[in-house]
């Protein structure tokens, strides 16, 4: 049998004696001023909020067919109370703090057929938040947050979780440009029945946004993650870290009849075992021409180098726009795009030119529903020199539209498989999203009410391959409809 001992959580012992110190500080008068007519409060002490306490007990047999079978037992409790103290220090408006500490106590033990462990620990979990010169432009918070977690996957598999978050975050929101920046510090130690993980994580954001005369704004954000985790086996161990640098820029400039919107995203990956950079820019000039007509000029570039590829792509597309009343849409574009990637030696270079047509016609049904229905007809010349069979179009932005369904169209046809959609540097799941393979180039439906809360002009980036057209010159034409009903305040959806 083999025995594992849980080690204590760390910064325990300063933790304690700051609780003890608070409990025992007594009621009294802090010595500050007051503006006249002001009232001072009582210096309080911390005050007994609750009292819990966490029992479980688990037991669980299985046989397997002749082999035998295995039985094991489980048990788990942790008291805790919490105590409360919300103060400030020398004046409310200097330094003011609202802290629940939870000291308690851990045990558990756990007996199997092929192993036995226990462990027990004292604990101090809660929160701290402060904020220093909260009246003030440049004010500061300051978060402090410790956990002790309990997770079962199954009836065989079960973890305990301690997490200990920092967090500061200061700026100036005054002034022509204000900002912000903020660090956080995630520290978490993940125990299981066959192994352990100590994962740190470091963040840094910092954002600035100068707003200006007509509704014109520029907004910068950087962000700096670094990941480590560190995992441990009864017989082995293994190291991971990752750190990413990202970068977005986006300015909006508005004129008498036309808007000019720009915007650019670096963002750059690394671990120990490979390592990305992508940059895509975009350029949107609309131009209104009568209260019904409108001309648009669109710029996409985008450039990905990693993991034995480097790759550019060029986009372009020159339209106008007709809208009749409110319920009918008509647009017509010129497009063409560039292509050049060069993968383990093989390359491909493709030119694309073509025009497009577009009718969608939106209508309300009464209170409880909205009909919208279009078509949209695509014919384009390429010109091709490749050496490949397939190739990798990586982080291709799109935005989704503010009106009518919310689906995106790649940009390269003959995909071949999607391999993942992104919100904000986070993988949307397999709910929020399905792939329409009817059309070429594919479409994509996304959905509202996921985890990343997906919304109509929102930003997603789509990795995915495409099959490549042997060398040559080629056409391709594709005419495509849709029609949709939404209901229940656009919560719901009936499409084909």
């Amino acid at each position: 049998m083999t025995m594992l001992t849980r080690p204590q959580p760390r910064y325990l012992t300063a933790a304690i004696t700051a609780l003890v110190l608070a409990a025992g500080a007594p009621a009294v008068r802090a010595q500050y001023a007051y503006l006249e007519g002001m009232t001072v409060p009582d210096l309080t002490v911390p005050r007994l909020r609750y009292l819990k306490n966490d029992f479980e007990t688990e037991m669980n047999s299985y046989s397997l067919k002749g082999d035998g079978g295995a039985d094991s037992t489980r048990y788990y409790a942790a008291p805790a109370a919490g105590i409360a103290w919300d103060y400030f220090i020398y004046h409310p408006d200097l330094f003011s703090f609202q802290t629940l500490a939870e000291p308690g106590y851990s045990w558990q033990q756990y007996s199997g057929s092929q192993q036995n462990y226990g462990a027990d620990s004292f604990l101090l979990n809660g929160n701290f938040t402060g904020e220093l010169l909260r009246e003030k432009d440049y004010s500061t918070t300051l978060n402090y947050g410790r956990s002790h977690d309990d997770y079962h996957y199954d009836f065989f598999n079960s973890a305990t979780v301690d997490t200990e978050t920092y967090n500061v975050a200061t700026g100036y929101r005054a002034g022509p440009v204000p900002f912000t920046v903020s660090f956080t510090r995630t520290d978490a130690d993940t125990e299981g029945n066959r192994q352990a993980t100590l994962t740190d994580q470091y963040n840094l954001q910092f954002h600035a946004r100068n707003e200006r005369h007509d509704r014109d704004v520029t907004d910068l954000a950087y962000q700096y993650n670094n990941l480590n985790y560190d995992t441990h086996y009864q017989t082995a161990s293994y190291n991971t870290e990752n750190t990413y640098h990202l970068v977005t820029v986006a300015d909006t400039e508005n004129y008498t009849s036309s808007t000019l919107g720009s915007s650019l995203r670096y963002y750059d990956i690394s671990s120990a075992t490979s390592s990305s950079s992508d940059l895509n820019t975009a350029l949107a000039y609309n131009l209104d021409h009568t209260p019904h007509l409108r001309s648009f000029y669109n710029y996409d570039f985008s450039r990905y180098d990693g993991n034995g590829e480097e790759s550019y792509q060029n986009y372009l597309t020159v339209g106008l726009t007709h809208q009749l009343y409110d319920s009918l849409s008509s647009s017509a574009n010129f497009h063409g795009s560039t292509v050049n990637s060069d993968y383990g030696g093989s390359a491909l270079n493709s030119q694309a030119a073509g025009v497009g047509q577009s009718e969608d016609y939106t209508k309300q049904l009464g209170q409880w529903g909205r009909l919208a229905l279009g078509n949209s007809l695509n014919y384009e010349l390429n010109f091709q020199q490749s050496d490949v069979s397939q190739f990798l179009v990586a982080n291709e932005s799109h935005n989704i539209p503010t009106s009518g369904p919310m689906i995106i169209r790649l940009n390269t046809p003959r995909a071949m498989a999607v391999v993942s959609i992104q919100k904000n540097n986070v993988t949307l799941t397999p709910g929020e999203y399905t792939v329409i393979t009817s059309s070429d180039p594919w479409q994509i439906q996304l959905f509202s009410g996921g985890p990343n809360n997906l919304q109509p002009g929102d930003t997603v980036v789509v990795s995915y391959s495409a099959q490549s057209n042997p060398t040559g010159d080629y056409t391709v034409f594709s005419d495509d409809a849709h029609i949709s009903v939404r209901f229940w305040h656009d919560r719901a959806e009936v499409y084909a």
